[in-house]
């Protein structure tokens, strides 16, 4: 009998300038963080990741977006979710050492 992992489907909302570098990596993974952004925060409910790319990156940016993306629900689970609000209102918290730069835990492409 084979074991097929389940997937867990995650939002993220970006500006232009992480779009664009999406798509120069053939929508197969997210640029590496920023410095002064160093935890990568893929949101649990897609009306979330709306939001935060209405309120924040189009607030900050000029425009946002919400890419959907699907990962090894396995892998996913080694890492806390954390509620910052409402019961939508959930993120995972990845360090950017621990987010692999290959993109083995992605199902498929990232998506928008």
């Amino acid at each position: 009998m084979r074991h097929d992992p389940a997937a867990l489907l995650l939002f993220r909302p970006v500006n232009q300038q992480e779009l664009d570098l999406i798509a120069a990596a053939n929508w197969l993974a997210f640029p590496p963080r920023l410095p002064e952004q160093p935890y990568f925060y893929p949101v649990l409910h897609e009306a979330y990741a709306s939001q935060i790319a209405r309120d924040w990156n189009v607030s900050y940016y000029g425009i946002g977006y919400v890419l959907r993306f699907a990962v090894d629900a396995d892998y996913a689970a080694t890492f806390p979710v954390q509620n910052v609000g409402g019961p939508s209102t959930t993120s995972c918290g990845y360090r950017p050492k621990s987010w692999p730069s290959s993109t083995s835990i992605f199902w498929g492409r990232l998506r928008w």
